[in-house]
């Protein structure tokens, strides 16, 4: 597992269209309302350009490799904590990203890897206490991109999870 973290002023992302490239594996659904008027529950949506958008983050693009686990996951999610408090942030979005590693997995690995990502991250709220505001640009879908980086000497960092007979 490999990930590219970024500190950021803004993070926008449009979905374009399902990506083709996850053979037979459905793309996470985008749930949100469909007629603009925010009334009823979120229901899936399917067309383009459906954003997620977040200030003043931290950006994650990461990529499940052939051979992850659930004890990588597991180390990278303990790591951006880690950056978070040390940039002083309580926004991070986790953004699976295909493009850092020429290592793939089958795609449903990927797609519950990269969930499970999400979801620890979701679990630094505990006993109900919502300090951590945890994002994800959903799995499975060619994006346009717009990204504010700060330019302080930390702003990017690279992890890199350490594979051995033990993981």
């Amino acid at each position: 597992m490999k990930a590219l973290i970024l500190h950021a002023n803004e993070y926008l992302v449009h979905a374009e269209s399902p990506s083709t490239r996850i053979g037979d594996c459905e793309p996470e659904e985008w749930l949100g309302s469909d007629d603009n008027t925010g009334e009823g529950p979120p229901r899936p949506l399917k067309q383009a350009f459906v954003a997620e958008r977040m200030e003043e983050c931290l950006v994650v693009f990461f990529q499940v490799e052939e051979g992850d686990t659930e004890v990588m996951a597991r180390s990278l999610c303990r790591y951006l904590k880690k950056c978070a408090k040390q940039f002083k942030t309580q926004r991070v979005m986790v953004a699976p990203f295909a493009h850092l590693s020429g290592s793939h997995p089958d795609p449903e690995i990927a797609k519950d890897l990269s969930s499970l990502v999400f979801k620890l991250c979701e679990k630094w709220n505990v006993n109900g206490h919502h300090v951590w505001e945890i994002g994800s640009s959903h799995w499975g879908w060619n994006k346009s991109l717009k990204l504010d980086v700060k330019g302080h000497l930390n702003a990017f960092k690279h992890w890199s999870s350490t594979k051995s007979a033990n993981d």
